[in-house]
């Protein structure tokens, strides 16, 4: 299990950072937070999900006449270039 542990341990450095802060006693906190570029993968994820199952439909079917777009890969990959 040793080797099993570093590779995730590695992977998932890729994703989360140690911070390590002094509480108001004196005593030193470590905590994992994501990255920068977790968080913003989050936001658009987030987004893409609320559009795809809640907003479309909603809107496509109380508006018909306006045809919202359902996301495909160019939407995706405008998204994400503006991380």
């Amino acid at each position: 299990m040793g080797i099993l542990s570093k590779i995730a341990k590695g992977a998932a450095g890729i994703f989360v950072k140690k911070v390590t802060t002094v509480a108001p006693d004196g005593d030193e906190v470590s905590k994992i937070r994501p990255r920068e570029a977790v968080k913003g993968l989050g936001w658009i994820t987030g987004f893409l999900i609320v559009w795809h199952f809640i907003l479309q439909p909603v809107l496509s079917h109380y508006f018909p006449q306006y045809q919202f777009p359902a996301l495909d890969f160019s939407w995706v990959s405008g998204l994400l270039l503006g991380l």
